[in-house]
């Protein structure tokens, strides 16, 4: 009988956690404890309790007085439960905001994350445009250099500025479907 667990059955474990609870927190002063009023003073203090003066009750009473602590306690567990229940749903809800919250930073970082590799992208492609632009100036230098008399070398250097040529045509229109702004829509105003 030492032991609390004994009281429970088994069962409502969790008044047992309150107990504790109570006792580590040295609350049970502050507690209020009902009694039923076959134990207690029908006038709350003036009288003589029934337990004490009353009459011997009999064996329906005391399954009335059990039965009553068992609706009492039920209730009890029911609104305890629907406490927890309550407590629970509120907890869940938390987690959802949460876990939308985290989606949507990771959601802001993917899209910050290919912003970096586009405007990377975009820096790249104008310094090639840029070096191979310097590349067929200096061949176009060279090709007006009187001193060139050779066909062959000529040829090589216009075939040569060519592909320079289709490669700054190839890396200007990625550049210009990166950097495209987004066209204004017909249904706009203009005014806005």
């Amino acid at each position: 009988m030492d032991n609390r667990r004994n009281f429970f059955d088994g069962k409502s474990t969790y008044l047992l956690y309150l107990w504790e609870m109570l006792e580590e927190h040295n609350l049970f002063q502050s507690s209020m404890q009902q009694l039923h009023d076959d134990v207690g003073s029908a006038d709350g203090s003036t009288g003589v309790p029934y337990a004490i003066g009353g009459k011997r009750k009999s064996y329906n009473d005391d399954d009335d007085l059990s039965s009553s602590a068992k609706k009492s306690g039920y209730s009890m567990e029911s609104s305890l439960s629907k406490s927890i229940e309550k407590h629970g749903e509120t907890m869940l809800e938390v987690a959802k905001i949460a876990a939308l919250e985290q989606q949507k930073n990771r959601e802001q970082a993917i899209a910050e994350q290919e912003r970096k590799r586009v405007d990377n992208r975009v820096n790249f492609l104008r310094g090639r445009i840029n070096d191979l632009r310097d590349n067929k100036r200096g061949m176009v230098i060279r090709l007006a250099d009187p001193a060139m008399q050779n066909q062959v070398i000529i040829d090589a250097v216009m075939r040569e500025v060519k592909g320079i040529e289709d490669e700054i045509d190839i890396n200007v229109e990625e550049l210009n479907s990166l950097v495209e702004t987004p066209k204004k829509s017909n249904s706009t105003p203009s005014n806005l």
